[in-house]
């Protein structure tokens, strides 16, 4: 089954992001696993505005959005979403730091689970939980 990632960055992180969707690219993500970045020209009109909701559809029917902070995050894309729309929604998002990177976090990303900068981190957030089995 065909799994897919958000990946929400700052414009400042476009070097990070691009090893992201490289390592979605090479398979180290994964088999079937794809990553869109937010800023995607499908999620934009011809006039650089977003469309709002294709970028709604897609992100709720996402199986993880990685929401990539660095030095700069008072402005970061997600803030958005995170602050309208996720909490709401119950989608699974986490919160990926580039390395070395202290940026200050907005209030609304302390509330986000925090992952390493590697491709074994994504990828198991894409696994399937454990159920519970019972004995009787």
């Amino acid at each position: 089954m065909k799994q897919t990632i958000i990946l929400a960055s700052n414009y400042h992180d476009h070097r990070y992001r691009s090893k992201v969707l490289k390592w979605a690219s090479s398979g180290k993500l994964g088999d079937n696993v794809s990553v869109i970045a937010l800023d995607d020209d499908r999620f934009y009109d011809e006039e650089g505005y977003m469309l709002r909701d294709v970028a709604t559809h897609t992100i709720k029917e996402c199986d993880l959005v990685v929401v990539m902070v660095g030095e700069q995050n008072m402005e970061h894309p997600w803030l958005y979403f995170e602050g309208e729309f996720c909490h709401q929604w119950g989608i699974k998002r986490v919160l990926m730091r580039i390395p070395y990177a202290e940026g200050q976090l907005p209030e609304e990303f302390t509330v986000l689970r925090e992952i390493s900068y590697n491709p074994n981190a994504i990828e198991k957030e894409l696994r399937p939980t454990q159920t519970q089995t019972h004995y009787y």
